[in-house]
């Protein structure tokens, strides 16, 4: 009974570090479709702009190990929600920005902070917990949900923008990501 028990919690901790991968680098790989549709908007050089990506992995490095610290204090239940909140707060307040340093506040520090949050620190650390036997290969899986994630969302994201606009495409980001995460862990109590 025991072992169907980590079985179903190692499939369901699968599962949730996949979506959390997949959702998050899929959505940080879309920004270069954002780059005309912002420039026009804000008549913003292409430096300007690509300042905002800058930002977001200089946050991003910067909070790596206070996110492994983190998810050691607090656990990845924690982090992972702290992380889609983030996520979908950036995403809501970009798309609402009147200035190039809404975006660069909001995308920049807020969703490169989200990204930390919502990274292969706290996606693998899912993992630690169970014991041997399989772990390599539900790794190896999870490793393909960046690709995966970039795959799908970055032709949603161009068709998004090309028949709505940038800011409709940004607000839908938060949605799937944010949902996923909330339910996943709400349902299931292994992340403590």
């Amino acid at each position: 009974m025991r072992s169907i028990l980590l079985r179903q919690e190692k499939v369901v901790a699968l599962g949730v570090a996949f979506l959390t991968m997949a959702i998050n680098y899929g959505s940080r790989s879309t920004f270069g479709l954002f780059l005309k549709p912002l420039e026009e908007e804000f008549t913003a050089s292409r430096a300007s702009i690509s300042f905002i990506l800058s930002v977001v992995m200089i946050t991003y490095g910067t909070l790596a190990f206070f996110t492994g610290y983190l998810v050691d204090r607090v656990g990845a239940r924690v982090v992972l929600l702290i992380g889609g909140a983030s996520a979908g707060l950036a995403y809501l307040i970009s798309c609402q920005a009147t200035s190039l340093l809404q975006v660069t506040i909001s995308l920049g520090i807020l969703f490169g902070a989200a990204t930390c949050f919502l990274s292969q620190i706290t996606a693998l650390s899912l993992f630690v917990k169970f014991p041997s036997g399989g772990n390599s290969l539900a790794l190896g899986f999870v490793g393909t949900a960046p690709a995966i994630g970039s795959l799908l969302l970055s032709p949603f994201m161009a068709a998004m923008i090309t028949y709505g606009s940038w800011r409709s495409a940004m607000e839908s980001l938060p949605r799937p990501g944010c949902k996923a995460v909330v339910l996943g862990m709400i349902r299931h109590r292994f992340f403590h």
